[in-house]
């Protein structure tokens, strides 16, 4: 995560472990230059002009402008701005006071096994995925019949 090349997947997110209430600090378990709490900063450099558009991250002012927008909604989400570690048996730990311990990635790592009237369904979900895809699919209304399924061209 503090590597000198950064991926895209990290801008999204940060890793505070829910713990003892900890809250974010750099240098910290979770935490890095590349994190949502960094890149929001970093794209309104951008935009203002501090920040020029040929910088290392390849972040123009269009490009601020849709990544700010998107970051401001995943710091809203509780799976991209906090973590929960575990040791190596699957129980909750701190991590600042537990070598070893593994964060939840987000919910990725936690697998759901979803039932229905009692009985499992066939189906896992990742915890990630099921919060922020099939939560929300399943709180929308219906499509109505009569929309078209073709891709207008």
């Amino acid at each position: 995560m503090n590597s000198p090349t950064p991926s895209h997947h990290w801008f999204h997110y940060t890793d505070v472990p829910v713990a003892d209430a900890e809250k974010y600090g750099d240098g910290k378990v979770g935490r890095s230059k590349w994190d949502v709490v960094h890149m929001i900063p970093y794209c309104i450099g951008v935009l203002k002009g501090d920040v020029p558009e040929d910088n290392p991250r390849k972040i123009t002012k269009p490009i601020a402008v849709i990544l700010l927008a998107h970051f401001v909604g995943d710091i809203h989400q509780p799976l991209h701005v906090g973590a929960e570690f575990f040791d190596k048996e699957g129980h909750p730990v701190n991590p600042g006071k537990i070598a070893g311990s593994f964060e939840d990635q987000g919910g990725n790592s936690l697998t759901l096994n979803l039932t229905s009237g009692g009985t499992e369904l066939a189906r896992h979900s990742k915890f990630h995925g099921f919060w922020d895809s099939e939560t929300v699919i399943a709180n929308l209304p219906p499509m109505p019949e009569t929309l078209s399924k073709r891709k207008n061209t």
